[in-house]
């Protein structure tokens, strides 16, 4: 049996969902389900064990609100940067385990 190693997720949240033609940031559209589009990406991670850390990039102003969505002490809410590229970093800087 294969063991799947410990890791830790990114999930980049720090964009400002201008191309879906919102007025706010697309990860806080509540889906059909009753759940934020930000709570799905979450799911699945959450629902992991091997998975030890989710970090989630966020705009600065929406980092409390993130935090108080996510409600997980796995979950790391990090400062996006101007790009998807920085924000990618700026996650990468903040991973604990040896696996993404």
């Amino acid at each position: 049996m294969n063991s799947i190693p410990n890791y830790s997720a990114i999930v980049l949240a720090a964009g400002q969902g201008t191309r879906t033609g919102l007025a706010y940031n697309k990860v806080f559209y509540r889906l059909p389900e009753g759940c934020t589009v930000l709570e799905g990406a979450l799911r699945p991670f959450l629902m992991d064990a091997a998975c030890r850390q989710i970090v989630v990039t966020a705009h600065p102003g929406e980092m409390e609100e993130i935090r108080e969505l996510a409600g997980d002490p796995r979950i790391c809410v990090v400062e996006g940067g101007s790009t998807r590229q920085d924000s990618v970093r700026q996650a990468l800087e903040a991973v604990t385990e040896p696996v993404v």
